[in-house]
């Protein structure tokens, strides 16, 4: 598993796809929520494992999981994740800033709102930690325009002030990307951003016997839970 390796445009297509397949929950992250969700993590207060956040992606809930029919499509489609991951972190890295956040498109407008919301979810993963920032308005200025967009009341706000609506698209993007990089200044003397770089910083999806428990964690044997979703089970 090479995490070293930037996405290409096939593979961003690919886990594009794949994140509004039939295979997902209908909760699960689009390709631009997941760009602000690890975005979030990786310009954060904190160093978070993937243990930590990647079930946050699939949204599942009661009677809409994830339907991954093998576990190599698992191991592939973690590790297109934690490449792009890595190569939102090695932005970060470098002495010169060019972020672009990944955005979604819709009748030739960029729109930044799935983006933000992804990034805030980030944030609710390590609240206690982002209170620095959270708890002070000289500081929480800092999330705008990602506040307007990300979070209930900032979209309130924003639905509530005329002035804000008639901002175009094109400049709420730009001050996205400015609002990232001041976020990341912010945060710097707090902490490092290590990427992910071995395979052994990756838990790797185990290998299970028929009698063990599922991995799912319905509580099952995997004979009589998922074993029956694979192919050719």
């Amino acid at each position: 598993m090479n995490l070293d390796k930037k996405l290409t445009e096939a593979e961003l297509k690919k886990l594009k796809e794949f994140l509004i397949s039939e295979k997902t929950p209908k909760n699960c992250m689009s390709l631009d929520m997941l760009d602000g969700f690890l975005t979030s993590i990786a310009i954060g207060p904190v160093t978070m494992m993937p243990s930590v956040w990647l079930d946050e992606i699939w949204g599942e809930e009661d009677g809409d999981e994830m339907i991954w029919g093998s576990f190599d499509l698992t191991q592939k489609i973690t590790e297109l994740i934690l490449r792009h991951y890595n190569s939102i972190v090695d932005i970060f890295q470098k002495k010169k800033v060019n972020f672009q956040p990944i955005l979604e498109i819709e009748n030739d407008k960029t729109d930044i709102t799935g983006w933000s919301i992804g990034f805030y979810e980030a944030i609710y993963l390590s609240q206690t930690e982002w209170e620095p920032l959270l708890m002070h308005d000289e500081n929480y200025k800092l999330l705008n325009p990602v506040y307007l967009f990300g979070s209930e009341r900032g979209y309130e706000l924003y639905k509530s002030k005329p002035e804000l609506q008639n901002v175009s698209s094109e400049v709420w993007e730009g001050s996205l990307a400015e609002c990232v990089v001041n976020i990341y200044q912010f945060w710097l003397p707090y902490r490092k951003h290590p990427p992910l770089r071995s395979r052994s910083e990756v838990s790797p999806v185990p290998k299970i016997g028929r009698n063990d428990p599922c991995l799912c964690g319905s509580g099952k044997k995997f004979k009589k839970c998922c074993l029956n979703k694979m192919p050719n089970a």
